[in-house]
């Protein structure tokens, strides 16, 4: 088919009713539909209608989109927005409180300017132009003439539909201005299709292409930027205790200070060498022994060391001063994205999901969106592997298969060998691991946490005294270097609460989220409030310490369902009792907004799940001091023998669990059982000491049991070695693993 103006002119004209009509529609929708937050799916359902009645009124193409919206609370502002007319019109139909669809108010002429005439005259407009087969050849004056029409049209839907909803006449202005605007844009020249004679034009073509290619190429870089300058003060800011007091804030680049950054060399280094301290300030600089700028970057570190805030200083960092980290100038993009929790799977999606005004600006394709993208000089931050699901995995993957890409991700230490295996065989990798923060810093690292929060001088220093010291008798072990979490925690503890001063800084922050919600509950009304927030806090430690062996970090939407369903058995608000323990946030899975709930971190799991442990097992264990003797054999063990061992019961779910944990499921589920054991082991009384020695044998049996590439005795000893070091050497442990190790493993 030979591409005329007629036939252009008839574009313009299909192009005006599908997208100016549905965009009326849209808003028509928004103002009128009677769901209120509920998706058109989940409303349809509680007016309790038959399944025959949905399948009527919605085609099988219209349930299945309604259908892929897996939350049942949608965004008004966006929900409709994906919509064609047709749908539009059936939800118009139905549920926003026009006359039943049988209605010949909807189809007869006589009826003049109600709402559902319009509606419907509109609706047979686009019927009639999606059902031709060829394009209608418009003259120029027969287009102008139908645009005029339909502007006359779409101005009276919205007029009528604002006096029907009960809205303001500025609602239908400002939505006719757009359209107004993009009427004009469909009339601006078109380009004719050069033909064969026209050869000799082809070079002034192909300049202005090249011309118009760079000018989108500058637009887009310039929007897409000014999109992430716009949208990182949101979350730069690292909120100190958001379920406890949200005014409670640090900004990175007052708080940040000279973390200790060790590399940690996938190869051992020559006895001579010595890994190189590297200094925050160079990350995008450093090299890796070979010379070679890394294109992947790994930062591992122990939960709480601080990853996180050094990304959201990364990011304050290039919107406000780029100067303070070496190279950061020469970046076009700083793109930050958290994995944890998130359902984009890859690049395509992220761009999408952090640059939608541009898209939707740029007018570009989101294909060829992306490789503009791919020319500008970004660095990606990717924060939070080791809480990675299939998708954002799946994210990771499609970026190492971009080129010319430089990538910083962070992870824990128990995810780094898969990451680093991962990334090798694709990019150049350089592993960095996160120290902590020097002795020297510290003082600057809690005045600069107080100085946004306590405003009188004196006061301040005065408890910036009892920060460091705290953190003196916290640190038992000496060590040169110090966890930015706990000083962050021990910040939070002095600002809320000066009167507590213990070495369990989790539990005294527990003991006040507690308190809190207690408080809240009290004002609603609420009986017996402290004993029914103690008996919840017990159920949810369990539910802390299954989130752990399951890599459960975003509570699942089950877990958020048990949760709820506790509180209801409670005659708890569950909305007061989830945000007391947990933080919450919201994002976008295509049309619908989702809420997520989590742990305030996941040191505070680690300390819920441990206390769970250390409770039940004070609870359950026999009073008789332990015999290192009776160790339980592989198959009392496999069957979950709670006489044998009180711990089979209350850390595994069922025999199948309990094999898989021994023999199948690796070092990572052993390092978590250990970890979590020496956990409770000191949050067992101090004068428990038969009570400590007998849950150090019960760990010390199924370490027993666990596999490996070593020779069995060689396994066995090494991990019992392995829970006696990371008790700290503790005496009652170290009498324990001995007499064991003597029976057993020589």
């Amino acid at each position: 088919m030979q591409l005329t103006r007629d036939i252009v002119n008839g574009f313009r004209y299909q192009v005006a009713v599908n997208t100016e009509g549905q965009r009326v529609l849209v808003e028509v929708v928004k103002w009128t539909y009677k769901g209120g937050k509920e998706s058109v799916r989940s409303y349809f359902k509680s007016l309790n209608r038959s399944n025959k009645k949905y399948k009527d009124i919605f085609n099988n193409e219209q349930r299945k989109l309604l259908e892929s919206e897996v939350s049942p609370i949608v965004d008004v502002d966006a929900a409709f927005k994906d919509y064609d007319i047709s749908l539009l019109y059936a939800i118009l139909q139905n549920f926003c409180g026009l006359e039943e669809p049988n209605s010949r108010v909807w189809t007869s002429p006589g009826t003049g300017e109600r709402l559902e005439h319009l509606i419907y005259i509109l609706k047979e407009q686009r019927n009639d132009i999606s059902h031709k087969k060829v394009v209608q050849q418009m003259s120029d004056k027969r287009v102008e003439e139908k645009l005029q029409w339909l502007k006359h049209l779409l101005w009276k839907i919205l007029q009528t539909a604002c006096t029907f909803a009960g809205k303001r006449l500025h609602n239908a202005r400002n939505v006719m201005l757009t359209v107004n605007s993009n009427f004009r844009r469909l009339m601006m020249k078109v380009r004719e299709p050069l033909d064969s004679k026209d050869f000799a034009l082809l070079p002034q073509l192909q300049d202005e292409i090249r011309v118009f290619r760079e000018t989108i190429m500058e637009k887009v870089k310039e929007d897409s930027r000014q999109e992430l300058h716009d949208l990182y003060p949101h979350l730069w800011d690292v909120t100190l205790a958001l379920w406890l007091c949200l005014e409670l804030k640090m900004r990175p680049r007052l708080s940040f200070t000279s973390l200790i950054v060790k590399e940690d060399m996938i190869w051992p280094l020559p006895a001579q060498q010595q890994p190189r301290i590297i200094s925050h300030k160079d990350l995008l600089q450093v090299r890796r022994r070979d010379g070679h700028q890394p294109e992947v970057l790994i930062i591992s570190g122990e939960g709480g060391m601080g990853k996180t805030s050094l990304m959201k200083f990364m990011i304050q960092s290039w919107v406000e001063n780029p100067s303070q980290i070496t190279g950061l100038q020469d970046i076009s993009h700083l793109v930050f994205f958290q994995l944890r929790g998130s359902n984009v799977c890859s690049l395509r999606d992220m761009l999408k999901n952090l640059f939608p005004k541009t898209l939707q600006e740029s007018g570009v394709k989101t294909e060829y969106f992306q490789e503009l993208f791919m020319t500008f000089p970004a660095v990606f931050l990717l924060d939070g592997y080791d809480e990675v699901n299939k998708k954002s995995k799946k994210l990771v993957v499609d970026l190492l298969n971009m080129t010319n890409m430089r990538i910083i991700i962070s992870t824990r230490p128990g995810c780094l060998k898969e990451l680093t295996q991962l990334m090798q065989t694709k990019k150049r990798v350089l592993v960095v691991e996160m120290k902590g923060i020097s002795k020297e810093d510290c003082a600057v690292y809690v005045e600069n946490a107080l100085s946004e929060n306590v405003h009188d001088p004196l006061r301040r220093s005065e408890m910036r005294n009892n920060i460091l010291t705290n953190l003196e008798n916290l640190n038992t072990e000496k060590n040169e270097l110090n966890v930015p979490l706990t000083m962050k925690l021990l910040t939070v503890r002095e600002i809320l609460a000066p009167d507590r001063s213990s070495t369990n800084i989790y539990e005294d922050l527990t003991m006040l989220m507690m308190g809190k919600t207690e408080e809240r509950l009290i004002v609603k009304g609420i009986q017996e409030a402290e004993d029914k927030i103690k008996e919840y806090h017990e159920f949810q430690k369990k539910i802390a310490l299954r989130g752990l062996k399951r890599r459960e970090h975003n509570l699942w939407p089950e877990t958020v369902k048990e949760m709820k369903a506790k509180c209801r058995s409670l005659n708890l608000p569950y909305e007061e009792m989830l945000a007391g323990f947990l933080t919450s946030k919201r994002s976008r899975e295509g049309l619908t907004v989702v809420q997520t709930w989590s742990f305030p971190h996941n040191r505070f799991q680690e300390h819920w799940a441990a206390d769970y442990l250390a409770t039940k097992f004070a609870a359950l264990a026999s009073p008789q001091p332990p015999d290192e003797n009776e160790i339980p054999s592989s198959e009392e063990m496999s069957v979950l023998n709670p006489n044998k061992n009180p711990l089979l019961e209350i850390y595994f779910n069922g025999p199948q669990e309990a094999r898989q944990l021994v023999h199948e499921e690796g070092c990572r589920q052993r390092d978590l059982l250990i970890d979590l054991s020496c956990k409770a082991l000191r949050l067992l009384p101090s004068a428990k000491e038969s009570l400590k020695k007998k849950l150090t044998l019960a760990v010390v049996s199924l370490l027993l049991y666990s596999e490996g590439p070593l020779p069995a005795t060689d396994t066995k000893r090494n991990r019992i070695c392995q829970f006696l070091r990371a008790s700290g050497n503790s005496p009652c442990v170290a009498e324990v693993c001995e007499k064991v190790l003597q029976r057993h493993c020589l």
